[in-house]
């Protein structure tokens, strides 16, 4: 695996994958998965979740990004293919987002969404799984390696990282959450996040309208509101023992978070997919393999192999 250069200027933004995808739609759609939607009751919040594959299969549970869902991060892009014959898929709407109820209040947030996904294991009685997140989802699978592991076979914490807080970061925040608020736009957010000139001013304009369009705004905005109370405890994640995979794009700004991470974590490693930048990384077909190759590496089957577990 690759480890990334140290770079000087540490900061991150764990938001906005998936925006140029179309506005969701039901599992049950014209795609290969094909799955009921099924929901829980996460402390009175519903939230929407699928569940495929073989159920003797190992459990791979799949976190997406913020402004996305389960159907635009892992159906569309053919990650839940690539894994539902050998293993059993999960994947779940976060509150906010797709199918699960959208609470405007920023504390109905952050911790919480850890906590759904902790929940939902629970009402599927699954002891442990390999969690795969991107971006927001990354950020939130480093919280499940630091605060509940026993949980976790192995964890890809996906185009994200987390280096020292930044005052770049928090007044970026800030801007994406007042233009939520305030007129729908997530302009602010793309101006900060996509810089190698890969989107026209047409495309741009594109993807701010359908996410106004096909989102609850003013739940976007409590999302962002929440997401420094993300953060992890640095001493847990450098005590962790759970094997971890970041993948990340060449040309993502958060790769200069994760370089801090790979300083201090010694079970992590990082993937680097060349030209990618955050909001393509996820389709690339480089994504996929390492997943599939990760997973395979720390399934039960490879672990009674070596006699690591």
């Amino acid at each position: 695996m690759n480890r990334i250069a140290p770079i000087r200027t540490v900061i991150f933004f764990l938001l906005f994958i998936a925006l140029l995808a179309p506005p969701p739609v039901s599992a049950s759609a014209s795609f290969s998965v094909v799955s009921e939607d099924q929901f829980f009751d996460s402390e009175g919040v519903r939230i929407r979740f699928i569940d495929v594959g073989p159920r003797d299969g190992e459990p791979v549970l799949l976190i997406h990004g913020g402004f996305s869902n389960l159907d635009s991060q892992w159906i569309r892009s053919g990650v839940i293919d690539a894994l539902d014959e050998a293993y059993r898929v999960i994947a779940l709407d976060l509150r906010g987002h797709g199918l699960s109820d959208k609470p405007h209040d920023p504390e109905m947030y952050g911790n919480a969404m850890v906590l759904d996904v902790v929940r939902l294991l629970n009402h599927l009685e699954i002891e442990k799984a390999h969690i795969v997140g991107y971006s927001m989802g990354g950020a939130i699978t480093y919280r499940l390696v630091a605060d509940h592991p026993r949980l976790v076979i192995s964890a890809m914490p996906c185009g994200t990282g987390y280096g020292p807080p930044s005052q770049v970061r928090t007044e970026m925040l800030e801007r994406v959450a007042k233009s939520l608020e305030e007129s729908g736009s997530i302009r602010p957010a793309l101006d900060h996040y996509v810089t190698d000139g890969s989107l026209t001013e047409a495309q741009v304009d594109r993807i701010v309208e359908s996410t106004r369009e096909s989102n609850d705004t003013m739940a976007l905005a409590a999302v962002v509101r929440s997401i420094p109370r993300l953060r992890p405890d640095r001493a847990k994640l450098e005590a962790n023992q759970v094997p971890c995979l970041c993948i990340i794009g060449e040309n993502d700004p958060n790769r200069e978070a994760l370089d801090a991470m790979l300083q201090y974590m010694p079970h992590l490693e990082a993937k680097v997919i060349k030209d990618a930048n955050h909001m393509t990384a996820y389709r690339d077909p480089q994504f996929i393999a390492s997943i599939v190759s990760f997973i395979g590496m720390h399934d039960s089957e490879a672990a009674s192999d070596d006699g690591s577990r």
